[in-house]
């Protein structure tokens, strides 16, 4: 499972990687084989928004990953905080208060997070409404 996603997120960085090279070259021909320093000074500082962003997505879907820890991890010690909820309800019954004081901070390092990108985010979005 681990080895799915890591090679969803690889497929995803190379695709946004590659649009935006296409974007910043007049002809794709330009830009076939960037050197490492072209690379480095200038696709990556302009790329960096749009890598902020999957990292992101990819943060949050592992985050909340259920279906995925259930199926390997067989030690409840092990659980992931989603699995560990779970079965703190499934065990205890459910009392309303304690669940959702218990989601608010399962949530929060994701909230903290986007406080954390926001910049990159607001100058991803002006950078990509600019053409010239």
């Amino acid at each position: 499972m681990a080895i799915a996603h890591n090679a969803q997120l690889a497929d995803t960085v190379q695709l946004v990687d590659h649009n935006i090279i296409l974007s910043l070259c007049a002809q794709p021909t330009d830009c076939a084989t960037p050197s490492a320093r072209i690379y480095w000074s200038i696709i990556l500082p302009l790329a960096k928004a749009a890598l902020a962003t999957v990292a992101i997505f990819e943060f949050i879907a592992r985050w909340r990953d259920y279906l995925g820890p259930l199926i390997y991890l067989n030690n409840q010690k092990l659980y992931v905080l989603s699995l560990g909820l779970y079965e703190y309800s499934s065990q205890y019954g459910r009392e309303w208060g304690l669940l959702m004081a218990a989601s608010v901070l399962i949530t929060l390092p994701i909230i903290l997070l986007f406080f954390f990108l926001q910049k990159i985010f607001v100058q991803g979005i002006a950078l990509t409404g600019i053409k010239g």
